[in-house]
């Protein structure tokens, strides 16, 4: 499952780079009220006034689906930094089911 949403995501990179992204939305997803000037356009194609926007510069709508998987992975990032912990793991120190490394 985390491969491939990586996968999906390396290619939304590339796609990203690469090609131009337009924004076509005329009506603000938070209020509803038509988009005037300044607007704010996120790449996941949400569109809204700029008053509407949290100060936080998040999509509204995307957030609260992306703060799980931000939280996953900084668990994760912090995991793979904890160096004597894995260590500890590799020569059996992990309880019953630890591995021998030779």
């Amino acid at each position: 499952q985390d491969r491939h949403e990586i996968l999906r995501m390396q290619q939304e990179i590339v796609q990203l780079r690469s090609e131009a992204k337009e924004f076509q939305s005329t009506r603000c997803f938070q209020c509803g009220l038509t988009l005037d000037v300044p607007a704010v356009h996120f790449f996941c194609g949400h569109s809204y006034h700029a008053y509407c926007t949290p100060s936080d510069g998040t999509c509204p709508k995307c957030s609260s689906g992306a703060l799980p998987k931000l939280s996953l992975k900084e668990q994760r990032e912090a995991s793979g930094r904890n160096v004597e912990d894995f260590f500890k793991y590799l020569q059996g120190g992990a309880g019953d089911h630890g591995i021998q490394a030779i």
